[in-house]
């Protein structure tokens, strides 16, 4: 109540920032779990004890210590993929280098045309028939061999189109 007058005053609004710094601080001394499991009345209450109603802003600054967690957790574990893939780069290398022998036998015994309309998945048994979905393996190991039949392939083709072009001299030199 305001003294000269008798009339009730509002609450001056929390701000965003200073509901982010309260609820950080509870964060930080009760864990980040109870903080999500609380209700936002019983949050508002924790967060602001002067009795008036805070839900909205307690939901609004939740919502920002959620977010920035969420970011912090995906950096995280994308910190944490890139070295298990830093530490599984050469384990990699190897099954790529066997995955190309295995295909190379079955393009010799099948042909091209049956590697090149075998998918991910068939050629991942193929080249690991003792189980385990190596489907990323497997597409650059056909790739590789694949480019290697287009380099051959361009070379017999140019091979070719010289000794037609030879022919056709030859040919123009008789007449």
């Amino acid at each position: 109540m305001d003294n000269a007058a008798g009339k009730e005053t509002r609450p001056q609004p929390v701000q965003l920032p200073e509901a982010v710094a309260r609820i950080e601080q509870v964060a930080r001394e009760r864990g980040i779990i109870a903080v999500m499991t609380m209700n936002t009345r019983q949050l508002s209450m924790l967060l602001f004890p002067d009795g008036h109603d805070h839900r909205k802003v307690t939901t609004r600054a939740r919502n920002v210590l959620l977010s920035e967690n969420c970011k912090q957790l995906a950096d995280k574990l994308t910190r944490e993929q890139l070295q298990q893939e830093l530490e599984n780069k050469p384990n990699e290398q190897k099954q790529l280098a066997e995955g190309v022998a295995i295909i190379r036998q079955f393009e010799r015994k099948r042909g091209i045309f049956a590697v090149a309309t075998m998918n991910a998945w068939q050629l991942s048994v193929l080249m690991f028939p003792n189980g385990g979905d190596r489907r990323k393996i497997a597409t650059k190991a056909r790739n590789v061999l694949m480019d290697e039949h287009r380099k051959r392939a361009a070379e017999k083709l140019k091979r070719g189109e010289l000794l037609a072009a030879k022919l056709k001299a030859e040919t123009d030199k008789g007449k």
